[in-house]
């Protein structure tokens, strides 16, 4: 759930009442938030991009315009082309010359320069052709989809493609939704809201452009009761949407489609705003009180600062109070206080303002990550016309030059990751379990902070993040100095600034840091909607010029130990992070002497050098606020070359399978962190070891001897080949040891032991043999993962299923590279993607098999049932394409995954109807436990 139906996820009381909405239908007559992620009918391309001959008439060629940025195109045509489909693009330009190839943007300063063309003078931009936005078009052809859904990711890979984008070709696609409206909603102000769609957007209502949006990650909606033609009663209304993403804003993989929830909103005529209807910001006031232990947490007393923002569309004038109640996690009403009466006039808007004072407030924490609950409640003479409620934690954040952030006046060392929005199979589309899946990995490395990068990511992620502990710099994507790039930044503090985990705003990404005269609007516009955090930027240099002067916090991009030591001796008290570092690739399962994978571009499963000398830069420097090391997972795009599809920076593939270097972070950025620091996950205290080279069946040509590394926190480490003992290593602080030792077949352990010589934990290679079988676990939904035992039915939740090719032994077969079909044999399921992380595997991402990578294969399964939604009932009479009439009930999925010569295996994926298994209920009962990923 986003911002728009924050759930009171530890209220017995509050959990009946606020499940998916902001309202309660029981108590409050005024709102009701209604899934429209479902019978969405959907058509790939059919339009060329609206660019006409003559929409560029200003001759450019012969001249080099300035300020523009770069895009893959690779040739004049698509140059001009991408032009066409960016909204903010006004010039083209390309050139032959030194590979320099396309550039565009907007540019009024060009120089002579006969080695380019290209054109400009462009105006706004007409919008599409309409035909399938009519009410009447015939779309009785097309696909039916449910979202959230990206389409580019279904398409093939195009090595003559762009790197970039993961070799998939950009397209446009319409949306059509049929639904009708009951009669009970006619008079209601009514909303379609939508959380993303990439890139540029046209949604029309029968036939009625309502607008347009072109920022790929920001929210927005659109009020539909005011449309003529609007249908009650049983009328069909068509909801179209045509999408062009024919280019991006980024250098990677962005998807592209209605990739994020969309919801129907219905409210009375006055109501709280329909997004973000209340805010919330408290101030620590008093003594800070830590108790023993972290996950016991800390209180004080504290300020906590109550919005409400009322519209009336009515014609005439209303009455309305607010009473605002908030409840702690216990669902306990702490404090009730109300606003007097304001009259808010016909088409008119009011803010109405309280402020309450908590005694002894449970405060947020990396540990113990504290949530209350406030609800809103909107009455006109003594009649409740709307409710609206949202989560909140208190805590105090500081930044400071010479000792880093506290967060409670308690230090805490950022360990965090950068991470874009995608994973195998499903692309941009990523479900709210896999979100939880991808935090829980983060804190199962010890991980306390993820930087959004790069750019606003879907609300649900954000509401994980506030419960699981881990603190964040939520991103700005385009930073430039103008009207419209300003208000994405506005747009992104206004829906994401009651969120706790969020400890700073981040304006730009590197080379996206260049337009210094967009740092004081962009400052100013943060500061006026938020004003509790500071700001920084991921900047790669011109350190202490003018953008630094107007950020509170230094951001260094992949920058050297010695320029951050430069810069705090010329500016001593400004706060400094490492807001990206430490782009250490690494493949799953390569050994460094064993390139099983063909692809001419390779990366071993060592990387523990690079790892440990550039994540020191921020560790070894106690001024250093943090580190977000590029990346926890990796994504589609940013391949290199032909055949990698995706990137290989991720400590976990792209399917979410641990690589080595997940191990060294477990022994350094958790296992040898202090139980007692406020930095750490509340994970219990072990030792680690691994064996980082995994192949102990293929030899090495030529060579005698093989190196083997191993990762542990532990004191030494003993290695054997079966009853002999190799040697004994003491392990150097935040490195690893190594050992030569000659193959022969069997099977070689490493020995982790404490500073007594007490063996505390082990790890083994084997000698394997051929792949007899096949075994299929399920690791989304698990405790183990700290996701959860159920599916909800919802038709949205999803279960991911590994599957492993055995030997006899039941050892996994490293070398394996079975193709694995997968089938739904029964139940309430669909496959919805694959994946294996291999970087350079080019089979279809939606697709009913997949290939093992080093013996491991993924299938994603969403669930088809939806009556695990309150909603439930009403949608089976508002969603057109879709069938809610399904028997209320449990029944399991059950998978089968089978391989020629290793035979077939199932697996059962619990499903229940109960909102208590749901994701975001899920993580807040997962805090202490242990997480094997």
């Amino acid at each position: 759930l986003g911002r728009l139906g924050r759930i009171a996820m530890y209220s017995v009381t509050i959990r009946l009442v606020l499940l998916l909405c902001g309202c309660c239908t029981l108590l409050c007559e005024g709102r009701e938030m209604m899934n429209f992620d479902f019978g969405w009918r959907f058509r790939l391309g059919g339009v060329e991009a609206h660019c006409k001959p003559g929409t560029f008439p200003k001759n450019l060629t012969g001249v080099q315009c300035l300020g523009l940025h770069s895009n893959p195109a690779k040739t004049a045509k698509d140059c001009r082309q991408a032009c066409c489909g960016d909204i903010d693009c006004k010039v083209w330009q390309f050139t032959t010359d030194k590979n320099q190839g396309c550039w565009m943007g907007q540019s009024d300063q060009c120089q002579p320069n006969k080695v380019w063309v290209g054109a400009g003078g462009r105006g706004t931009a007409p919008p599409p052709p309409s035909a399938p936005a009519s009410k009447n078009y015939n779309d009785s052809s097309w696909s039916i989809v449910n979202l959230p859904h990206d389409f580019l990711i279904e398409g093939p890979y195009n090595r003559n493609g762009w790197e970039g984008h993961g070799f998939l070709p950009r397209n446009v696609s319409w949306y059509r939704k049929h639904f009708t409206l009951p009669m009970d909603l006619k008079g209601k102000a009514l909303w379609v809201y939508f959380q993303g769609a990439f890139r540029e957007s046209y949604v029309y209502l029968n036939g009625h452009l309502l607008g347009t949006h072109n920022c790929g990650y920001t929210s927005f909606w659109y009020r539909l009761d005011n449309v003529t033609g609007t249908s009650y009663g049983g009328g069909d209304n068509v909801l179209a949407v045509f999408v062009d993403a024919l280019s991006g804003s980024g250098w990677w993989y962005e998807g592209g489609g209605l990739y994020r929830h969309v919801y129907l909103i219905a409210t009375d005529e006055t109501h709280f705003h329909p997004e973000w209807g209340n805010r919330v910001w408290s101030n620590v006031t008093g003594h800070i009180h830590s108790r023993p232990t972290t996950k016991e947490g800390q209180t004080a007393d504290a300020t906590v600062h109550l919005r409400s923002y009322i519209q009336n569309h009515k014609q005439i004038n209303v009455d309305v109070t607010t009473k605002w109640t908030i409840y702690d996690q216990q669902g306990k009403q702490v404090v009730t206080t109300s606003s007097s009466q304001q009259s808010v006039g016909g088409n008119s808007d009011i803010v109405q303002k309280a402020m309450v004072k908590l005694v002894s407030a449970e405060l947020w924490s990396v540990p113990r990550p504290y949530l209350y609950t406030a609800v809103g409640y909107l009455s006109s003479h003594t009649k409740l016309i709307d409710t609206f409620n949202f989560t909140f934690g208190i805590r105090k954040g500081s930044w400071y030059g010479n000792k880093g952030f506290y967060l409670n006046e308690q230090r805490v060392k950022i360990r965090g990751f950068c991470d874009h929005n995608d994973f195998a199979g499903v692309g941009m589309a990523v479900p709210d379990r896999i979100n939880l899946f991808r935090a829980q990995a983060m804190r199962s490395v010890g991980g306390n902070g993820w930087r959004m990068s790069h750019n606003p990511p879907i609300p649900a992620l954000l509401d994980i993040l506030d419960t699981v502990g881990i603190v964040v710099m939520d991103e700005n994507r385009i930073f430039k100095n103008n009207p419209v790039d300003i208000a994405n930044m506005g747009d992104m503090v206004l829906r994401d600034r009651d969120h706790a985990s969020i400890v700073i705003w981040s304006f730009c990404n590197e080379g996206g840091c260049s337009d210094e005269s967009a740092a004081a609007p962009f400052r100013n516009i943060t500061y006026s909607l938020d004003g509790t955090r500071p700001v920084t930027g991921n900047m790669i240099g011109d350190f202490g010029g003018q953008m630094s002067h107007v950020l509170d916090v230094q951001g260094f991009s992949h920058r050297s130990g010695s320029t951050f030591d430069k810069f705090h001796h010329s500016y001593p008290k400004k706060p400094t992070v490492a807001s990206e570092c430490c782009s250490c690739e690494t493949q799953r399962g390569e050994d460094n002497d064993l390139p099983h994978n063909k692809s001419s571009v390779f990366f071993s499963n060592w990387n523990g050098d690079c790892v440990a000398a550039q994540t020191n830069i921020s560790n070894g420097r106690d001024y250093i606020s943090g580190t977000f090391v590029w990346t926890l997972f990796d994504y589609y795009g940013e391949a290199g070359k032909w055949p990698h599809v995706s990137s290989s920076f991720g400590s976990f593939d792209l399917a979410g399978f641990p690589k080595a270097a997940v191990h060294w972070y477990r022994s350094w950025w958790l296992q040898n962190i202090s139980v007692h620091d406020w930095g750490r996950p509340t994970i219990p205290a072990k030792y680690t070891i691994h064996i980082v080279e995994r192949d102990w069946t293929t030899t090495v040509p030529n060579e005698p001897s093989r190196k083997l590394h191993v990762y542990s926190n532990a004191a030494s480490v003993e290695l054997y080949f079966g009853a002999k003992k190799i040697g004994k290593q003491n392990v150097p602080y935040y490195k690893w040891v190594e050992f030569d030792i000659g193959y022969e077949p069997g099977v070689v352990k490493a020995v982790a032991l404490d500073h007594n010589g007490i063996a505390q934990a082990s790890d083994q290679i084997s000698t394997t043999g051929s792949g007899v079988r096949l075994g299929l676990t399920v690791d989304v939904p698990s405790v183990s993962t700290g996701t959860g035992e159920y599916l909800v039915a919802d038709g949205e939740d999803v279960a991911m299923l590994r599957a492993a090719v055995y030997d006899k032994n039941n050892l996994i077969v490293q070398s394996a590279t079975n193709k694995i079909v997968y089938t739904v044999v029964s139940g309430p399921g669909v496959i919805w993607g694959v994946g294996n992380g291999d970087p350079s595997c080019h089979e279809p991402n939606h697709a009913h098999y997949r290939s093992a990578y080093h013996a491991l294969s993924r299938v994603i399964i969403r669930t088809t049932k939806t009556t695990a939604l309150p909603e439930w009932d009403k949608l089976r009479s508002i969603d057109t394409d879709y069938n809610h009439d399904q028997h209320v009930g449990t029944q399991n999925i059950v998978v089968r995954a089978e391989a020629e010569g290793l035979g077939s295996v199932t697996a059962v994926v619990k499903v229940v109807d109960n909102l208590d298994e749901a994701p975001l209920r899920v993580a807040s009962r997962s805090l202490h436990g242990p997480l094997e990923i």
